[in-house]
């Protein structure tokens, strides 16, 4: 898919969100208290896809906190779902993510959502 096919994700049992609404530049700070994690739940309970994939761990953080879930976030696939949807968390585009030892054990970046994508396939649930 291109972005401008953006409108087709829900074709594939997947959706396009995000947690902050009102930031319109790519900012950490303050970033977080900008977060409508109730509003986002709801969504993604009302829609139902089959996975909800975090750009990063911060926002995964986030959500798990208010779910009330406990643990640290790790790169992949969490012990936690969203309503009905499975929950894999994708390393974040950050610069310090360019080093392999941030990974988690992969090599780069799109080892992860290689693995997202073959946990995605039907039957492919690791």
């Amino acid at each position: 898919m291109r972005p401008e096919d953006d409108n087709r994700i829900y074709d594939f049992g997947c959706g396009l969100t995000d947690l902050a609404k009102e930031v319109v530049a790519n900012s950490d700070s303050g970033l977080r208290n900008q977060y409508d994690v109730s509003e986002f739940i709801e969504k993604t309970s009302r829609f139902g896809p089959k996975w909800v994939a975090f750009h990063g761990k911060e926002a995964a953080k986030a959500v798990a906190r208010h779910l009330q879930k406990r643990g640290d976030i790790h790169l992949g696939i969490q012990p936690w779902q969203i309503g009905p949807s499975k929950v894999f968390v994708l390393p974040s585009a950050s610069a310090a993510n360019r080093d392999a030892s941030r990974l988690e054990g992969k090599v780069d970046r799109l080892e992860w959502f290689r693995e997202l994508a073959e946990s995605a396939k039907p039957g492919g649930d690791i």
